[in-house]
């Protein structure tokens, strides 16, 4: 993909507060050269490898699972599979209501729509290299955690932690895995863009266009990982200024625009929410520029919510409203004394 002036000029803003990916500090996990103790997870006998969900995950954990298969594709040139280990299992759905942006005075919501997940693949467990879930929301975890093949008492309950390890004979026909366990669906998802990022797909691979160094090996190493509570609770973008770098280079994008604003729509902010994540981040003030994040399309706000990214705003849009609503539905002042 080249790199347009525009769009380098739009994400200067977001680069310029936040540290290099080498700066993150990560304990290593995975290897390029066979270690003790080491598991293949790509090259080798391996093949295409899958990647095991449970289907009562969280839907946003199933979204980035389908993430770090498509990664290994990035890397290996072979995309890896996804199972809920269902044959025939459709993509996982996640259920909303939408606002209903005709009613311009009072908050209402519309007939419930729905976000489609990744595809599943049938489950091979001969194939099958890595399990990730979310510690009480994933029948996989829950019953390693039970029979004592992983302990979680580090990160159990805790905000945003998770624990990666090697385990043997995790589920009936897999002799070997590496398993995520996450403390919360958050946790969970950074422990898959861990591995992610370690096998060499950069967080920004889409947004500064980083280019992902191909392998033909790839190995799980035998040392656990547990990684704990971040210590700044809430961490993210204020997309702030983005007119005319940004905006010029949305409305360049997509063409469904609303109010003549550029179109920072769905597809807009699940690119966003995915940087977010992969950064370890979990917050995000919307655009302001004559954009309207929950009218401009109504999926905006529950597609934030799925990837499980918190939604805030500035303090020129208080009470969740942006500025540019009461402009277009509203008459008088935006004067608080007055109106």
């Amino acid at each position: 993909m080249a790199v347009s002036s525009v769009k380098s000029w739009s994400i200067a803003a977001l680069t310029s507060l936040l540290p290099l990916v080498s700066a993150l500090g990560q304990s290593p996990i995975v290897a390029f050269e066979s270690a003790e103790g080491s598991f293949q997870i790509a090259g080798g006998d391996v093949g295409g490898g899958q990647i095991r969900v449970s289907a009562n995950e969280y839907w946003g954990v199933i979204r980035a699972a389908g993430d770090l298969a498509a990664d290994f594709g990035r890397v290996t040139g072979t995309n890896y599979t996804l199972s809920n280990g269902e044959s025939g299992a459709q993509p996982a759905a996640y259920t909303f209501a939408p606002v209903d942006v005709t009613n311009n005075t009072h908050f209402s919501t519309t007939a419930e729509e729905s976000l489609s997940g990744p595809e599943y693949s049938d489950p091979d467990a001969g194939s099958t290299v890595i399990i990730a879930g979310t510690i009480g929301h994933s029948e996989i975890i829950d019953q390693l955690i039970e029979s004592g093949l992983i302990d979680v008492g580090e990160v159990e309950g805790e905000w945003e932690a998770f624990v990666s390890q090697l385990v043997e004979n995790p589920i009936e026909g897999v002799a070997q895995a590496l398993v995520i366990a996450g403390s919360d669906p958050r946790g969970t998802i950074y422990g898959i863009y861990d591995v992610s990022e370690q096998i060499g797909v950069s967080p920004w691979y889409f947004w500064a266009d980083v280019p992902t160094r191909q392998r033909e090996n790839i190995y799980a190493l035998s040392e656990r990982k547990v990684q704990k509570t971040p210590s700044v609770k809430y961490r993210g973008f204020f997309l702030n200024d983005e007119q005319p770098g940004l905006s010029s280079w949305v409305s360049t994008q997509w063409n469904d625009t609303w109010n003549d604003a550029a179109p920072y729509n769905r597809h807009f902010y699940a690119l966003i929410g995915e940087v977010l994540l992969r950064l370890r981040a979990n917050y995000l003030w919307p655009t302001v520029w004559g954009s309207m994040v929950y009218i401009d399309d109504p999926y905006n706000q529950p597609l934030l919510d799925a990837f499980e990214i918190v939604l805030g705003g500035s303090h020129t849009e208080p009470m969740m409203r942006a500025q540019n609503e009461f402009r277009t539905f509203y008459e008088g002042p935006w004067q608080y004394a007055e109106n």
